[in-house]
Formats: C-alpha cells, sequence, structure tokens
C-alpha cells in the first residue's frame, strides 16, 4: 500500500510544537506478524529539523518502523506520537491519510494520467494548483508544471514525489529507500538535491537506506538497526568511529579485528601494540581498524610491520590489498603504485582509529 500527503489533518492538532519537542516520537515500539515479533520494543525520537535515517539488511524492520510511524500498518503496542500528540496506541489509531506527514515510498505513486502540478496538488485544498507550482520552483522543476510524469526522468520523478511530499508543510517527511532505483551518477545528485530541499524547508526527515555511504553522507543521526531492535543510534561520526559492537564496524566496511588481554593499558596484535586505555589490566580486548587506518608503505620503510601482498584490486586512486602477517589475512587500502601481488610492504597502524570493544571478537 501506497499514500500521499495531504491536506492538515483535523483530527492531530497542528500547534508549533517546542524546539526540544520531538517531532516524532517511536515509543517500545512492538510488531507482530503471525507468531514472529518483526520489531521488539523499539523506542526513538526524531527531533526538528533533523535528518534521520533508519540503517540495516533486508529484513531486519526498518520499513516496517516506517509503515507503522506513516500509519500503514499498526504496531502490536507501543505509542507513536507526531509533534507530542498521539497518533497511534492501544486505543487510538489515527490512519495515514489523516497523519501531518509527507510520505515518499520507493515507487513514488505518480498518477500518469495527471499532470506534474495536479500530481503535486493531489490531496490538497484551496489554491492547491498555485501553491504546487511554487512547490515545483523549490525542487528544481519550475516550468514542469504541464509535463506528465513519463515525460519526466527518474531523478525528475523523485523530485516531484518531494514536492507532493513537502506541500502541505508536514511535522516529518517519511522516505523508504528513495534512491535505490536510480543509477549510481544519478542516485548522487538527486540525493543531494533532496537534503538541499529539505534543508531550505527546515523539514525534518526520516529515510530508510540499506546503504551505509549514503547514510553517512545524508543523516545528523543514524538508528542501526539488527533484526528487529536499534543497536544504536548516533551521528554518523560517532557509529563510525565508536560503533558499539563489531558486527556494527561491520555494517560501514571490512574491519581487521584482532583479540588479546589489557596489558599495562596496550594490547599487543598483529599490526603492533595498541593503548586501550580504561580496560581493566588482564580484560580481554578486541582491537579493530578499518582498512584505510593501516597504512600501507613500500617494504625499505624503516616502521612496521612486514605483510606480504597476496592479492591486490584496482579502485582508480587506490588498490584494496589482501594482505598476509603471522598466518592472518589483512584487509588494506593502499596508493595503487605501492606494491603488486606477492610483494613486500609494511604496515603502520593509525592509533587515532583504533576500535577498541570490551570481550574477544565473534568467530
Amino acid at each position: 500500500m501506497t499514500t500521499t500527503a495531504t491536506a492538515a489533518a483535523t483530527t492531530v492538532r497542528r500547534d508549533q510544537p517546542r524546539a526540544d519537542v520531538p517531532r516524532l516520537s517511536l515509543e517500545n515500539i512492538v510488531f507482530r506478524l503471525g507468531d514472529q515479533t518483526i520489531l521488539h520494543g523499539v523506542s526513538l525520537d526524531v527531533m526538528p529539523r533533523e535528518v534521520v535515517c533508519l540503517l540495516g539488511p533486508s529484513g531486519c524492520g526498518k520499513t516496517t518502523l516506517l509503515r507503522i510511524a506513516a500509519g500503514i500498518a499498526r504496531q502490536t503496542s507501543g505509542v507513536v506520537r507526531v509533534a507530542g500528540a498521539v497518533v497511534a496506541d492501544d486505543t487510538r489509531f489515527i490512519p495515514a491519510e489523516t497523519r501531518p506527514l509527507g510520505l515518499v515510498f520507493q515507487d513514488l505513486a505518480l498518477f500518469p494520467h495527471m499532470r506534474v502540478v495536479d500530481n503535486v496538488a493531489y490531496g490538497v485544498r484551496g489554491r492547491a494548483r498555485d501553491a504546487a507550482s511554487e512547490a515545483l520552483k523549490g525542487v528544481g522543476l519550475g516550468g514542469y508544471e504541464r509535463a506528465f510524469p513519463h515525460q519526466l526522468s527518474g531523478g525528475e520523478q523523485q523530485r516531484v514525489a518531494l514536492a507532493r511530499a513537502l506541500l502541505p508543510s508536514p511535522e516529518v517527511v517519511l522516505l523508504d529507500e528513495p534512491f535505490s532505483g536510480l543509477d549510481r551518477g544519478l542516485r548522487d545528485t538527486v540525493r543531494e538535491d533532496t537534503l538541499d530541499s529539505l534543508r531550505a524547508h527546515q523539514a525534518t526527515a526520516v529515510i530508510v537506506t540499506h546503504d551505509p555511504e549514503e547514510a553517512l553522507a545524508i543523516a545528523d543521526r543514524i538508528a542501526l538497526m539488527r533484526r528487529g531492535e536499534v543497536v544504536q543510534f548516533a551521528s554518523p561520526q560517532e557509529v563510525w568511529r565508536a560503533p558499539v559492537d563489531l558486527d556494527a564496524a561491520k555494517v560501514f566496511s571490512s574491519v581487521n579485528a584482532f583479540s588479546g588481554r589489557a596489558s599495562h593499558g596496550m594490547v599487543h596484535t598483529a599490526v603492533g601494540s595498541v593503548p586501550v586505555g580504561g580496560q581493566a589490566e588482564g580484560a580481554a580486548v578486541t582491537v579493530a581498524f578499518r582498512p584505510e587506518a593501516l597504512k600501507v608503505f613500500g617494504a625499505d620503510h624503516g616502521e612496521g610491520t612486514e605483510v606480504t601482498v597476496e592479492r591486490r584490486r584496482f579502485f582508480g586512486p587506490h588498490v584494496e590489498i589482501t594482505g598476509r602477517v603471522n598466518g592472518s589475512l589483512l584487509a588494506l587500502r593502499a596508493d595503487p603504485y605501492v606494491a603488486g601481488e606477492g610483494a613486500l610492504v609494511r604496515v603502520v597502524p593509525d592509533l587515532r582509529q583504533a576500535i577498541v570493544l570490551p570481550g574477544p571478537k565473534s568467530a
């Protein structure tokens, strides 16, 4: 089922909330389908003008959570608030068409027989066509009012859907994988245009994505989901630099993980000793480095651990290397001119980028 934003609802008060009141609040959301639990008590608040990405693999529950926020699905238990007003709990359920939300789904749901301006104005009362024309100008589509959707590119259709979602000045815009149907070059452009439009409207947005790079690039905060739970809800910098566990780190890139025990504030690994301040003496510790955090130098470099290059893959400005040290394999990223297969290189860890986690690494 898909739906589009409509005029401000009469069943939800649209008073201007305080800046410290979340635009969208999900409290202990549980969703069961038969004997299967899809969401396990998910809670998160989305603050005014914030862009939040729900990130995770297929089947983790992120789209289900968005549908519950939108009113397309009803939670088994829990509370949904929009701008402080309850729109769904155990006794109350305000349907999607009367929630003050803008919705942009993957299939866009544009009416093929209607002109662009009428698609944008659909469901909005009053001088809707004039407002729709202004909304189209706001997303860079001024002059396209009389076009039909099939006459537009994929990126232009995406902007039409965004203009329609923004027209009623919703409390929150919800977007479900909005860029996944676009090719890579167009996706980057449309994504930046969408973000610019959201910022220009001072809009609050929740975006579902399975693309970690996309989440890092556009989110103010990322809700990292796994098996129906939010395992970390933090800024892109924090989820990258201080993941909650090793699996969370692996969402964003491959990692080189080493297990050891803290000794005098250090852990000894195959690539050198790493400070692990704050860990108890003798405690089991995992130290992880992303590929770019292990700096690769030629064999004549005076420092570092000697590593044999077993495989290299060329990516233009860099190569990805599989190296071997003391029987262990390392994932490395290096200058494309540094070494060929079979060569020896030296690896020096950037200790600022070390990820230190308690306990031994998972199997």
